[in-house]
């Protein structure tokens, strides 16, 4: 564990220090900008340290949130066949008959998964 947060405060360090050190390139709108730009109420700015932990908590947060949402919806529509076959239908018309892989501008037009993530 102690192994792997220092891999990804060194991999998130370096991309800090390039994106300062870089401020005429052309960034995304993200949350590391959001973060580089932020200052405290005296207006002293977030440290690369700080901003670190708080990305790292932000990837792992997500992940395990993203997880168990997931689960917990595979578990739901196994127990109840007409959702699946809803959800199934769903993207059968979405890809057609042979569930070829979802791109995301198909996956946004899923109203029923949708709204079967948010129940969950």
């Amino acid at each position: 564990r102690d192994k792997a947060r220092l891999e990804m405060s060194k991999i998130f360090g370096e991309v800090i220090r390039h994106r300062r050190a870089n401020p005429e390139e052309q960034h995304e709108d993200d949350i590391l900008n959001t973060l580089i730009n932020t200052t405290y109420k005296d207006g002293r700015p977030l440290s690369d340290e700080e901003i670190v932990g708080m990305l790292i908590g932000f990837l792992l947060a997500g992940q395990h949130t993203s997880s168990t949402t997931s689960a917990w919806l595979g578990f739901f529509l196994a127990r109840d066949k007409q959702l699946q076959d809803q959800a199934f239908t769903e993207q059968a018309e979405l890809v057609g008959d042979y569930l070829s892989p979802l791109n995301f501008d198909q996956l946004k037009d899923m109203a029923f998964l949708d709204r079967c993530l948010k129940e969950t």
